[in-house]
């Protein structure tokens, strides 16, 4: 117990210590440090801290004097302030400058001659100790302080100017041998001692116009001007063998280094930044060879022994394994001995030499395809050497029959305890051989789907495919575990299975949406099945004593095409269940051709919207409506994404927005609408400061928790203020936990930025939100605006929502005003903001600065 007050108190005199150091550097005047407050053994270390302080204190009082002009003020200042004697010397000068500039004034002439030839001694010396000191900084900043060698920046700062210059070079790639073994055993003390050779025997080896670099731990690189790959590699093979006999001598444990060699003639943009990749690629073919000669030649390779159970590849686990699984295969590699174990089935589909090999990397790289072995090597060399401890890639392999199959594998390094040894574990899943059965369904997955379909179509054999997504599954798996959810699913397939018809065909398709392939059926046909579906599950889908309410989208398209590809369908069915999810309200979407057509349209869009985004968002612009207050101000305006290309022309929003929201990439483009937005908006700030941005925010956004840190950066970078910033939570936010909500907006909020509710009275916005999210404020959705002149109870539903907001300390906003009956009612109820074409349509950056300038200047009046 006492031991670890202690610690406890040592870790927080730490943290007063650097709280104190931090204060120091940016705001010494304010730094203040009770030594009594730290622990005894770093009470030192305070009181050096106190004379750092101290000294720049000295020097920032004297450095603001200069800058103020005050050249003859005495600043007291302690003799070994290491810091002031520039600053003194300079003050010297401007007193003598100050001095000689009065003598020239009083006609001194003598006087003004012998002091100027002072002064310009004096300056002359300055720039000397100026320069002394930038090119320390310099060479600190391009050195390695352990090797005194080039660092990492200094070496990309090289090979960038040889770019420039188009000058041809070599680079040779140099990874210590067994330093973490060294590390480990032997302490880093004894680490660095054989970090030093190394960098020692390189610089020897180097000749004119080549230069040593240290840019790892334990790697190096030589930079040539003069000699070939094939010269450099030939040095370093025949050094590399002195090197191992030298420190056999001198040390207890292996010393040795691999290397690779390539050249750059050309020195253009990608062979510059290739340079280093491919000289590293080099070392680990290097590496692997130099591995599998040393077993070759060991003549105490194991031989019968190699299969007992201390070399970690005995076990019935593994052969059980490795019988269940068709397509995927095991391996288990004890990475002292190198001896692995694969599975029998990946022994008989690719032909290998046996269930047990020795040296199996190498035995399976003559497997994988030529183009892709690069990449292998690079990633095996890597865990094999202990640079890496997960190994996950795809590639193709060459199967027994000669056939390459695309094969993806993943492997982790399991390190041992004590005596224990490392162990390379992982499967190789062989996509060639994919199982074509859903095992909790039981029903045929995808390819069986693909398979049936391309079967008729080849056959020339119309069918109608009926396709049933299940909308908000994530609920019941949230709620109750994925158990629950995968038999709720099984449940669901084995009900369904019994409402069909013999010959018609069921599978499930990707994540919760399946597929029903009939030979023949009309539209009516359809959508019986559909309502019989519904009903039926909803009365008797049971998981345990829970029953399941789900709710579906469905679509069906009749399919005949024996000309077009198969791969495109999928997308478009997985297009036409959104359409039944989230434009139909679950409906039924029964795709004709003139539907079809339709669809196909919005999918090219989609793809061409979805391709822009990952090209920088070419094609994205925004536009901005304006937003006036009651009495008539622009007081701020609404960020809207506009879409525009050759082929389609400007794209509505609606023909895109609800379909990226679930992309991956939206995430990126929210991030761009933001720069854009604030980049754009800081520019308007400088003659109206008072003017607000409101910018959407999707839920996509809302769900990472780096999404605050972003937006805090973008405010940064654009100099946009936060506390002209609103961030519009748009409808489907609603959907994602309160809890969170709750903390976004306490995040925003802490940081002046205001949280704005949209679309509020549609789908997911109710008044419980009002009660659970300090809003700063409701935007009143159109839906509701358009009706409170026609209808009463729209008039009244808004009055009450406003009084409800008013009373929370929350402004409204009604969007969609474009009359001016709408407007006087609006502010009759007590809107507090207006917004809708009436005011103004979206308007560019441009119009946007126009419009405001005219608007407010009769208030400026």
């Amino acid at each position: 117990m006492q031991v670890n007050g202690k610690i406890q108190e040592i870790i927080k005199s730490e943290e007063v210590l650097f709280a104190y150091l931090k204060d120091t550097i940016y705001h010494p005047e304010q730094a203040k440090l009770e030594l009594d407050s730290v622990e005894e053994h770093l009470q030192r270390l305070g009181r050096e801290l106190q004379f750092l302080n101290a000294c720049l204190r000295e020097t920032k009082l004297l450095a603001e004097n200069l800058e103020h002009g005050k050249f003859t003020e005495n600043v007291p200042a302690r003799a070994d302030n290491p810091f002031i004697g520039p600053y003194k010397k300079l003050q010297a000068n401007l007193q003598q400058l100050v001095l000689t500039a009065q003598s020239a004034v009083k006609g001194e002439k003598e006087c003004y001659i012998d002091c100027m030839g002072d002064l310009s001694q004096s300056f002359n010396e300055l720039f000397r100790q100026l320069q002394e000191q930038r090119t320390r900084l310099e060479t600190s900043a391009h050195t390695d302080a352990l090797t005194g060698v080039g660092n990492r920046l200094y070496f990309d700062l090289q090979v960038k100017k040889l770019w420039l210059q188009q000058t041809p070079c070599t680079v040779a790639f140099i990874d210590m041998d067994e330093l973490k073994y060294c590390n480990d055993n032997f302490g880093h003390t004894e680490g660095d001692f054989y970090i030093i050779c190394v960098s020692n025997l390189l610089q020897e080896l180097c000749g004119e116009q080549e230069q040593v670099f240290r840019i790892g731990g334990d790697e190096f690189v030589i930079l040539s001007l003069t000699a070939s790959a094939e010269e450099l590699r030939k040095r370093l093979e025949e050094a590399h063998e002195h090197f191992k006999a030298k420190m056999e001598k001198l040390v207890d444990y292996p010393c040795d280094f691999s290397f690779g060699c390539t050249h750059a003639v050309s020195m253009d943009e990608q062979a510059y930044n290739n340079l280093l990749l491919t000289a590293d690629q080099k070392m680990y073919e290097y590496k692997l060879n130099k591995k599998r000669n040393a077993w070759r030649h060991r003549k105490d390779t194991p031989s019968e022994s190699v299969f007992d159970t201390h070399y970690g590849l005995e076990s019935r686990i593994f052969e059980a394994l490795s019988r269940t699984m068709s397509n995927r295969y095991i391996y288990v590699c004890n990475m002292r001995t190198n001896m692995s174990r694969w599975s029998a089935n990946a022994v008989k589909e690719f032909d290998l030499p046996g269930e047990y090999m020795l040296d199996a990397g190498s035995i399976w790289m003559e497997h994988v395809h030529p183009d892709d072995r690069e990449g292998y090597i690079s990633d095996i060399g890597a865990i094999m050497s202990g640079k890496k401890s997960y190994h996950k890639m795809q590639y193709r392999a060459r199967n027994a029959k000669g056939f390459y199959v695309m094969c993806s594998c993943d492997g982790y390094v399991l390190r041992g305890e004590g005596e224990e040894p490392d162990i390379f574990v992982g499967t190789i899943t062989n996509h060639g051989a994919i199982d074509t059965i859903d095992p909790i369904t039981n029903l045929g997955n995808t390819f069986k789907f693909f398979e049936y379909i391309t079967e008729k179509q080849q056959k020339h054999e119309p069918v109608e495919i009926f396709v049933v997504g299940i909308s908000e599954f994530h609920v019941i798996n949230d709620s109750y575990g994925y158990e629950a959810g995968n038999l709720v699913l099984h449940n669901f397939a084995q009900q369904v299975q019994e409402l069909l018809d013999e010959g018609t065909k069921f599978f499930r398709l990707n994540g919760v949406k399946f597929a029903i392939v009939m030979r023949s059926a009309t539209r009516e046909d359809i959508q019986k099945l559909y309502d019989k579906l519904k009903k039926t599950v909803n009365n008797q889908l049971y998981f345990g004593k829970n029953q399941a309410k789900l709710y579906f989208g469905a679509a069906a398209v009749h399919h005949e095409n024996d000309t077009e590809a198969i791969t495109p369908l999928l997308s478009e069915l997985d297009y036409y269940i959104r359409m039944s999810k989230y434009e139909n309200n679950g409906e039924l979407v029964y795709v004709d051709e003139e539907y079809n057509q339709r669809a196909k349209r919005r999918l090219a869009i989609l793809r061409d919207v979805k391709a822009s985004m990952l090209n920088n968002c070419e094609g994205f612009y925004l536009q901005y409506q304006p937003q006036t207050n009651a009495e008539g101000r622009v007081v701020g305006a609404e960020a809207l994404l506009r879409y525009k290309n050759v082929t389609w022309g400007v794209v509505p929003p609606l023909e895109y927005i609800s379909h990226l929201e679930g992309d991956i990439y939206f995430y990126d483009l929210g991030l761009w609408i933001l720069r854009k937005a604030l980049s754009e908006g800081a520019k308007l700030l400088r003659k109206h400061p008072d003017f607000c941005l409101s910018v959407n925010v999707s839920y996509k956004q809302l769900e990472r928790d780096s999404f605050p840190d972003d937006v805090m950066d973008i405010l940064a970078k654009s100099g946009f203020p936060a506390e002209n910033l609103i961030l519009e939570f748009t409808e489907h936010c609603r959907t994602l936990n309160v809890s969170r909500l709750k903390k976004l907006v306490a995040v925003f909020h802490s940081h002046g930025i205001r949280v704005s509710a949209d679309d509020f009275g549609t789908g997911h916005a109710t008044l419980m939100l009002l009660r659970d999210l300090s809003f700063d404020t409701v935007k009143l959705d159109q839906s509701f605006t358009r009706g409170i002149i026609e209808h009463e109870v729209d008039s009244i539903v808004v009055e009450t929502i406003m009084n409800c907001a008013h009373k929370l300390k929350m402004r409204v906003c009604m969007e969609g005003i474009e009359t001016e009956k709408l407007l006087e009612k609006a502010h009759a109820l007590g809107a507090d903001y207006y917004q809708g074409y009436l005011i103004a349509k979206p308007l560019d950056f441009g119009d946007l600065c126009d419009f405001v300038d005219k608007h407010n200047n009769r208030f400026e009046a």
